[in-house]
Order: C-alpha cells, then sequence, then structure tokens
C-alpha cells in the first residue's frame, strides 16, 4: 500500500460518527458531523477530524486557528483530546508544530475537500 505524502483531507463518506459532536482539531470548536467525516492527514499520520469552516477558510487559516488554540489550552485542556503517541507536552507541542508547518505550506484544501465541506455546511440549514 502506497502512503500519500503531503498534507491532505481524507473524506469519509457515512461515517460512524454521522449525526454525533465532534471536535476540529484546529479551531477546536464542536461541530455536528452531518454526511462526510474530514480528516486531516498527512503521510500516515492523523491528526484528527476538520470541521467544514476551517476546511472553507483554507489552510493558512485553520493554522492561525490553531495556534490560538495552542496559545489558551493548559496541559490539562489536552488530555482529552492528545493524538496516540504524544505522551509528553513536549511531544504535543512538536505535532502542533508540525501540523501548523504543514498547513501554513498548503495554498488550498484539495477541490474535493472543499466541496465536501460546502455540501456539510448546506446540511445545517
Amino acid at each position: 500500500m502506497t502512503v500519500r505524502k503531503g498534507l491532505r483531507i481524507d473524506l469519509t463518506p457515512s461515517p460512524p460518527t454521522a449525526g454525533v459532536f465532534s471536535f476540529c482539531c484546529c479551531c477546536g470548536k464542536r461541530y455536528r458531523v452531518r454526511k462526510t467525516g474530514l480528516h486531516l492527514c498527512e503521510g500516515e499520520a492523523y491528526y484528527g477530524e476538520i470541521c467544514p469552516d476551517c476546511v472553507l477558510r483554507g489552510p493558512k487559516a485553520a493554522a492561525e486557528s490553531l495556534k490560538a488554540l495552542a496559545g489558551k489550552k493548559g496541559r490539562s485542556d489536552f488530555r482529552g483530546h492528545r493524538p496516540a503517541g504524544c505522551t509528553t507536552m513536549e511531544s504535543w507541542r512538536r505535532l502542533l508544530t508540525e501540523k501548523i508547518a504543514a498547513l501554513e505550506s498548503l495554498e488550498a484544501f484539495a477541490l474535493g475537500a472543499r466541496r465536501a465541506a460546502v455540501r456539510e455546511t448546506r446540511e445545517k440549514r
């Protein structure tokens, strides 16, 4: 199996989380997953679910949201959202730095991801 390199958004149609609330890995906001799960990944690394609003605002705005979120949160706030492999606060900071750098290096998210995000936001109405 070939692993795609670079930051990407993987789409999961009709995910098991459809209809439940999730937390965005960039802005930290709670949102309802409607029909498609949007997952932020880089290579084999899974960064978490990303909300349609962050996808539509673009990677640079998502990186700014992540920086703001990281500045507000303390050690105890990240316990529930810490990905596997982040056993220390230093490993968490390193992961955040990598995620922010990857987001800032992108010009735009893929068209398919933006279309899925638009469909998800239309479902709210």
